[in-house]
């Protein structure tokens, strides 16, 4: 066996270190490497089956929460059905009171002459005292007998509810007492309502969806199409069944999701309450929720994923990081130096173990799930100030600093900062600094994106509590919200300013992260504010205030107790947008919400409702006598005078009061309570209140509930256009079309422009309509446009309202410039009384609209007496005959010759003539021999839809 040669004394102990060092670190390489992968395995596998318990806990934890919801929904589903059913209960009963009023003042005959008013009904019948009837619709009603409570309540002048029960369907007949004009003797209105006016239909969609009404003995009242009829089966007396358990027996198969709601109808109708069913398969209603669960679960066990997966990634990376560097290692040393020592390699061995680090995976750890804990927050809706306490709370460990810090800006005081502090030893602590992050601070560290090394000074107002730690040092970065540094992350140490590069780039995430939640947080709470406040006062606006409304509402019931509400409205306010314009308006009503909290409590609640109309909620009063004096408080203190463009203004406001539970038992009822007494203490000169009083008139009743119908009409666009067209009366063929306005009622149907308006110019909305109008008519002349069918103009009426506003001709031009209607298709209607009651102004705005281009008719011409000198001065296009001079053509009266006057006089001018109301061949002819050149009327087409 040969041996190797010798080697020098000198290489064999170099060599032999060098074998030594090899045999140190080549197996400790090779450990390391299988401690590495064999630790992130059973990290990994830990990490699964930790995801799966969490999965576990997760679909526990959310199906508890989210299984209440499906009986919520559905206990509301039936409360809103029940509320639906009360507003049609009620507006029937407006409409028997209106049929009484008519039946007092005119008799039965005007009742019978428009049975379309009585749609509501299908049989109505007037019973005088001996028997004596008269069919107002339907057939005659069979004899319905009537208790001495029943009557006492009619001779109080209220309206009686009476329910017929049987093997049948239920019927419900409203009874009101009346005195006819003409026999002049008492007598009983009878209606008795027809289901399918009074049951509100339910969503087609829904079908396995249904609801029933029971009385006060279960007895059914009606149970809708999608339930089968014996659904709920009459109780005997002896049975002992609950609707609930008919509900159940009724769906074999199925277990039913039962909602039950009360319908308070007592004090208004004289009977005892009803109760409402909706009702749905348990499978059905529980769905939605279970996938939301599932859904929620789901995103929660990928958010752990995400990050344990980048944990371990990282992990990965870092051991194998070690490891590359040990291989490298043992690559110089199995190969030999030219000059080679001990101490050489010592120092190789050193250098591997600073780079071989514990706590480098442990802070990265730690990061990680700093991070993800920001976007758990961001994703949950959390507000800025609880992420940064989060943050603070979860980022010991972190970063290599001996304190962390987050300064932030105080939102009710911009001037003050809000300073957090923590360490991996220290607790947290927080401090308020007056003027830390002022103006010039902000704008230093927008400019230092990346952040900024500080000498901790005691005179810095920022630094100063960080000094007091002993800290020598602090490195500021901004924490930007939408672009501009809205707070600061600081790092402090004692010993040298400087972090490693992958630390501070660490501090720079934090802070980029804690921005997006800040700017995150902005938009949720500016998104919230904007949907329930007013932006203009900062009030609550009135979808916020009718669901705490509701909400006290149900808290009085439950405690027996009284609210109060008070519906204020400014008086003659259109005179402060006149005079200083909505700028100036808006200012004023800045004010205005400033002084109503100033005369409320804590506990009571102001909303802005419209334009210029306020709501006060006091949901804690003794007696109803305390919101009069409210009231009188709130008078004066609206009443002082106020300072618009550096002079006084003075203004004053009308209240209208209403009670819970006298004036009304519902959000509704209440509202419209206050609304009519608001309007009554209008019409009595305003700059006061007035109470509601319950035996106010029909007619009054129904046009206050009018009123506040209208304003929710203008929001839920109830509103819509029809047109009549209008047509040359020598070619037969369409010229024009006036667009007029129709409201299609929840309740009333299609409501005709003479019920309302009038209305609207009373409660100041008739500027809203009129905008409205306009837009609509503009955008349909254009869609028409669009597919090649437009006429050659569009009209619209102008109310002597809007016609006054200042800034008319602003608006004109608005509704021109965004729906791009040409000025020459548009066409205003003005009546001949404005030229009369304001001859000077008028005649300026009619300048400036005609030089603009848009067309002037003058409407219901030959009623208004205007002067003849005055009506060549205006700059107008169409002289439009009234139809009363029209419906008479052929008659003795006068008509013939004063519709060829207006002819002859519209030519001299040189304008044209539109006939309105024309309904016959004759007059048809008539018009035409006269040289008229344009008719509208029934004779072609009556007013109808835009398709």
């Amino acid at each position: 066996m040969q041996h190797p040669p010798a080697r020098s004394e000198a290489g064999a102990g170099a060599l032999h270190g060098q074998e030594q060092i090899c045999r140190k670190v080549s197996p400790s390489g090779i450990t390391q490497r299988v401690r590495s992968h064999g630790s992130v395995n059973m990290l990994s596998l830990a990490a699964l089956i930790a995801v799966a318990l969490l999965a576990l806990v997760l679909l526990t934890g959310m199906e508890g929460l989210f299984n209440p919801l499906p009986q919520d929904l559905i206990d509301s589903r039936a409360r809103a059905y029940g509320i639906r059913t009360f507003e049609r209960l009620t507006a029937a009963d407006s409409v028997l009171r209106l049929t009484s009023a008519d039946i007092e003042e005119h008799g039965a005959a005007a009742s019978t002459s428009v049975p379309s008013a009585l749609d509501a009904f299908g049989h109505v019948t007037l019973l005088y005292s001996g028997d004596t009837s008269v069919v107002i619709k339907g057939n005659q009603q069979s004899r319905i007998s009537i208790d001495a409570a029943t009557m006492s309540r009619l001779a109080e002048g209220q309206t009686a509810l009476i329910v017929q029960t049987g093997d049948a369907a239920a019927r419900l007949t409203l009874v009101r007492a009346t005195r006819a004009t003409g026999p002049g003797r008492p007598a009983l209105l009878f209606a008795e309502l027809d289901t399918a006016f009074l049951w509100p239909a339910v969503d087609a969609s829904n079908s396995e969806e249904t609801y029933c009404i029971v009385d006060a003995r279960n007895h059914p009242l009606f149970c809708d199409a999608g339930q089968a009829a014996s659904l709920v089966a009459p109780n005997s007396e002896s049975s002992t069944s609950t609707p609930e358990q008919a509900i159940r027996q009724s769906r074999t198969g199925n277990d039913q999701l039962i909602g039950k709601s009360r319908l308070s109808i007592a004090e208004q109708f004289g009977v005892p309450d009803w109760i409402v069913l909706a009702s749905q398969p348990r499978s059905t209603a529980v769905a939605a929720t279970h996938r939301a669960a599932l859904i929620y679960m789901a995103a929660g066990m990928l958010v752990v994923i995400v990050s344990l997966a980048l944990a371990m990634v990282l992990t990965r990376r870092r051991t194998g990081s070690g490891t590359e560097k040990i291989d490298r290692s043992q690559a110089r040393l199995a190969t030999p130096p030219t000059k080679h020592t001990s101490s050489d390699a010592t120092r190789g061995l050193d250098s591997v173990q600073a780079h071989d680090n514990p706590d480098d995976s442990e802070r990265l750890s730690i990061a990680m799930r700093v991070l993800a804990n920001i976007d758990r927050a961001i994703l949950s809706g959390a507000t800025f100030e609880r992420i940064v306490d989060s943050f603070v709370d979860s980022v010991r460990g972190a970063l290599p600093a001996e304190v962390i810090a987050v300064a932030l800006l105080d939102h009710d005081r911009p001037t003050r900062t809000r300073l957090i502090i923590t360490g991996p030893d220290i607790e947290r602590e927080e401090c308020s600094i007056e003027s830390a992050l002022d103006l010039n601070s902000i704008a230093h560290l927008s400019v230092t994106p990346d952040g900024e090394w500080l000498n901790c000074m005691p005179d810095n107002a920022l630094l100063a509590p960080l000094c007091t730690l002993g800290m020598r040092h602090c490195l500021l970065i901004p924490v930007f919200k939408d672009g501009q540094p809205a707070a600061a992350l600081i790092l402090s140490t004692k010993d040298a300013p400087s972090v490693s590069e992958n630390d501070h780039q660490l501090a720079r995430d934090f802070a980029d992260r804690l921005g997006v939640a800040y700017t995150s947080a902005a938009r949720g709470q500016e998104l919230q504010f904007h949907s329930l406040y007013d932006s203009t006062t900062e009030l609550p606006n009135r979808k916020y205030f009718e669901h705490r409304l509701e909400e006290e509402i149900s808290m009085a019931r439950r405690e027996s107790r009284q609210v109060a509400l008070l519906i204020v409205d400014l008086d003659d306010f259109k005179q402060v947008n006149d005079n200083f314009g909505h700028d100036g308006g808006d200012i004023l009503l800045e004010q205005v919400s400033v002084r109503l909290k100033d005369c409320l409590r804590t506990e009571d609640l102001v909303a802005r409702f419209g334009s210029d109309e306020f709501a006060v909620l006091l949901p804690t009063i003794s007696q109803g006598s305390d919101s009069t004096k409210v009231a009188e408080k709130l008078l004066e203190k609206l009443s002082e005078s106020y300072i618009m463009g550096g002079r006084e203004h003075h203004l004053s406001a009308t209240i209208g009061i209403a009670v819970f539970p006298e004036d009304g038992k519902t959000q509704n009822a209440l509202l419209r309570s206050a609304d009519f007494a608001m309007h009554t203490a209008k019409k009595g000169g305003g700059a006061r209140y007035a109470v509601y009083e319950p035996r106010a008139s029909a007619k009054e009743q129904d046009q206050a509930a009018l009123a506040s119908d209208l304003r929710r009409a203008l929001v839920k666009s109830e509103l819509t256009l029809f047109f009549q067209p209008q047509i040359d009366l020598r070619s037969n063929k369409i010229v024009g079309a006036e667009a007029l306005i129709r409201w299609n009622h929840p309740t009333r149907g299609l409501v005709m422009p003479m019920a309302f308006i009038g209305i609207a110019e009373q409660s100041n909305l008739i500027e809203q309509v009129g905008e409205f109008v306009r837009r609509d008519a503009s955008e349909q002349f254009r869609a028409w446009e669009s597919q090649g069918v437009a006429p050659m103009r569009i009209s619209v009426n102008v109310s002597s309202r809007e016609f006054q506003r200042s800034d008319f001709l602003e608006m004109v031009e608005k509704t021109l410039e965004t729906s791009g209607l040409r000025p020459f298709s548009l066409e205003l209607e003005i009546t001949e009384s404005l030229l009369v009651d304001k001859a000077g102004r008028v005649l300026s705005i009619l300048e400036a609209l005609s030089s603009r281009g848009v067309r002037i008719a003058i409407d219901d011409f030959g009623t208004g007496y205007s002067s003849m000198a005055y009506l060549k001065k205006l700059p107008f296009d169409v002289l439009k005959i009234d139809r009363s001079f029209v419906k008479d053509i052929g008659t003795q009266d006068g008509s013939d010759s004063i519709v060829h006057a207006i002819v002859g006089m519209a030519h001299g001018l040189g304008k044209e003539i539109v006939a309105e109301g024309v309904e016959t061949e004759e007059q048809r002819a008539f018009l035409v021999k006269s040289g008229c050149e344009i008719g509208q009327g029934y004779l072609w087409s009556p007013a109808i839809p835009a398709d």
